[in-house]
């Protein structure tokens, strides 16, 4: 009996795949004709080059899970971790809210690092509650600037209220009418 396995295309599903050499490791190649045109393998060597595995580890880390439990959690090195965090700064502006309107949103910071603790990184964040989403983020200082950058990437939506820890620098850019400051309201549950 001869079992037929068709491949797909991790990207975009596609069935509209041919061979495309040999790579150093022995390993098949494969190319998509279809739209995405990007070349992937039926199999990895490492668990990080997994197409799936880089957007769960960056929503990982943007929702405040540690780089050892995400190398963990998800079987890769903590050096693809730091990497990713690396080019997470790297791309400001990649999320597009999938809503125009927000009834409230929470904004809350957390720090990593790279190498050493001296070297830290802010992550600043607007999370949904209500829709369980991450609608904006800014990596930078712990400083009012980063919140002003975060909040002009929220300008383009219809945000009703905001939450907040005690952070000053949140209150010197979100406007006072529509800010709510208090511990218990920035305590996300993303079970």
């Amino acid at each position: 009996m001869k079992h037929i396995v068709t491949l797909k295309c991790p990207h975009c599903h596609s069935t509209n795949v041919i061979k495309n050499g040999i790579k150093t490791d022995g390993k098949q190649n494969y190319y998509c004709k279809h739209g995405c045109r990007k070349q992937f393998q039926s199999d990895y060597q490492y668990r990080g080059a997994e197409p799936w595995i880089k957007p769960l580890v960056k929503r990982a880390l943007v929702c405040n899970v540690g780089v050892r439990d995400c190398a963990h959690i998800f079987g890769i090195s903590k050096e693809y971790v730091l990497d990713s965090i690396g080019r997470l700064s790297c791309q400001q502006g990649e999320w597009q809210p999938p809503s125009a309107y927000y009834l409230s949103v929470q904004l809350d910071e957390f720090w990593t690092f790279i190498g050493e603790k001296g070297r830290k990184k802010w992550l600043i964040y607007a999370y949904s509650l209500d829709k369980r989403e991450i609608i904006a983020h800014e990596w930078g200082g712990r400083d009012a600037q980063t919140g002003k950058h975060l909040l002009h990437k929220l300008k383009k939506l219809s945000v009703g209220t905001y939450y907040t820890d005690d952070w000053p620098s949140f209150a010197k850019v979100l406007p006072s009418e529509r800010h709510v400051v208090g511990k218990e309201n920035t305590t996300i549950s993303m079970v």
